[in-house]
């Protein structure tokens, strides 16, 4: 369902645009090395390694939202899950329990899923609600606010026990 006055268009990204950001990194790496704050190298790093990941995960997407798969938009979602619970367990949490990892993964899905697809099919009245280029971006946000969620919850916990 297109918004009110959308053409169905959509805007492409070009390398030209990448070049264009890349350059206002380059800018703050110069100033970086000028000012000898020491972030410079790092800031450039992370820049081409972003890219590169983009460029990847772009890839995947594009054979998916062509697809146009109910399988595929669920591995996608699982996927997605996956990589906030190890985010979670490995990066965020300042303590861990035994079977973090499982249950960690299991609060993921049982609350990113079953929003998700009540969000899209009814507040969003997106039918399927599967719709790749609609599900797979919400289920991404949906993601990271459960995994500030779940962080905040396991950390205030653990240290109460």
């Amino acid at each position: 369902m297109d918004a009110p006055g959308d053409d169905g268009r959509t805007a492409d990204l070009t390398w030209e645009n990448v070049g264009l950001a890349f350059s206002f990194i380059a800018f703050n790496a110069v100033v970086s090395r000028v000012f000898q704050l020491g972030v410079g190298t790092s800031l450039v790093t992370a820049a081409v390694r972003c890219v590169v990941q983009l460029t990847l995960v772009s890839l995947v997407l594009q054979k998916v939202f062509e697809a146009k798969n109910p399988w595929a938009v669920a591995g996608i979602a699982f996927l997605l899950n996956l990589m906030g619970t190890i985010e979670t367990v490995v990066n965020k949490a300042k303590r861990r329990f035994q079977h973090m990892f499982p249950s960690v993964l299991f609060g993921m899905l049982c609350s990113t899923i079953p929003i998700s697809m009540i969000g899209i099919r009814y507040a969003m009245a997106v039918d399927p609600f599967w719709k790749p280029e609609q599900y797979i971006p919400v289920v991404g946000m949906l993601c990271g606010a459960t995994i500030s969620g779940i962080v905040v919850a396991c950390n205030y916990v653990l240290k109460e026990l």
